[in-house]
């Protein structure tokens, strides 16, 4: 249910998580399930773009079949909307093609940004482990419960209410380091330079849950230089994993720990686990660039979008906002990104 409350809260606030790449034509990066409606309204007319990432896996033909009814009945309204799916795996892409819809393998962790997450080379380790995730049934916290040098970082979607589960995980792990402990009177969430700094104290980072969309810790992990220990997953994580850096194990807490220990005792360097993961999320960029150069050339339009990635790429490139605001940058109101 939690997916569905938190849609409800965005719509019944007017936000949602986009960003505007383009102006002219109309090109908008949002989460799927996300819905831009007076932008959609006010666009009737017009040739725009919305490219569109995956929180979850979508490797179910059901899924898939349902998101073929839903760009059809859009594109019945709207003909001059381009839905474009930017998949997290290599399963996604291939079946969305399948089904004759837009996709490019684009997995959304290659737009964290490196500039906040990377090696610490003075930064002391102190924990073996790290697991950043929300406090969810999904993140299966149980798996890391054999790990006695443990940081746990995590976030509420729904401070203020008092969710009998995650009392259970916090009682669960009350001997682990929590880096911002949930119902505390100084509980909140960690900026992205707080996490990286916290990263940078730990040596390997955990991926525990069986399937969700790319996970940006995962990647956050590694762009500090942390060795991987991972379950089997669906959502595409490990698109970005190496066998010198990421080991897979089953879904115990025995095998999780002696994971830990065994990809401790490889003695990765950091910058190596860095330098590779950068060379694999920028492969995912030149094809956002490649895809949005594309974009230009269809409508005739000039302009080089690989000189403009510097200046507005911004970490996830997604930032919750009132859709209105949208409105007013297309109207010319209002500034991007």
């Amino acid at each position: 249910m939690r997916p569905r409350v938190l849609l409800k809260k965005l719509r019944d606030s007017g936000c949602a998580e986009y960003s505007v790449i383009s102006v002219d034509p109309p090109v908008f990066y949002l989460y799927l399930g996300r819905v831009l409606s007076p932008v959609y309204k006010l666009l009737k007319n017009s040739d725009a773009y919305f490219l569109f990432a995956f929180t979850r896996p979508m490797e179910e033909r059901s899924d898939i079949e349902k998101l073929k009814t839903d760009s059809v009945r859009h594109e019945m309204n709207y003909p001059r909307h381009r839905f474009i799916f930017l998949c997290n795996s290599t399963g996604e892409f291939e079946l969305l093609r399948e089904y004759r819809l837009d996709a490019v393998l684009i997995n959304h962790n290659c737009f964290i940004d490196e500039r906040i997450f990377t090696v610490k080379h003075d930064a002391e380790k102190i924990y073996d482990a790290v697991y950043d995730v929300q406090i969810a049934r999904i993140k299966r916290h149980y798996l890391a419960s054999g790990i006695k040098s443990l940081a746990l970082i995590t976030y509420l979607f729904y401070p203020g209410l008092r969710e009998p589960f995650v009392f259970d995980v916090m009682r669960a792990f009350d001997k682990a380091h929590w880096l911002n402990k949930p119902y505390g009177r100084d509980y909140r969430v960690l900026t992205p330079v707080e996490v990286a700094e916290a990263l940078n104290r730990c040596r390997v980072g955990l991926c525990l849950s069986a399937e969700e969309g790319g996970m940006y810790a995962s990647i956050q992990y590694m762009l500090c230089g942390l060795p991987v220990v991972s379950t089997r997953s669906r959502g595409g994580r490990d698109e970005f994993f190496d066998d010198r850096y990421a080991k897979i194990v089953d879904d115990d807490p025995e095998a999780v720990r002696k994971g830990v220990e065994d990809i401790i005792g490889r003695n990765v360097p950091p910058d190596l686990i860095l330098e590779e993961t950068i060379k694999k999320m920028t492969a995912h960029r030149e094809r956002f660039i490649a895809l949005i150069e594309g974009i230009y050339r269809d409508h005739g339009i000039r302009r080089d979008f690989r000189r403009e990635w510097n200046r507005m790429f911004f970490n996830k490139m997604l930032r919750l906002r009132k859709i209105d605001e949208a409105v007013e940058i297309i109207s010319g109101k209002g500034s991007a990104p």
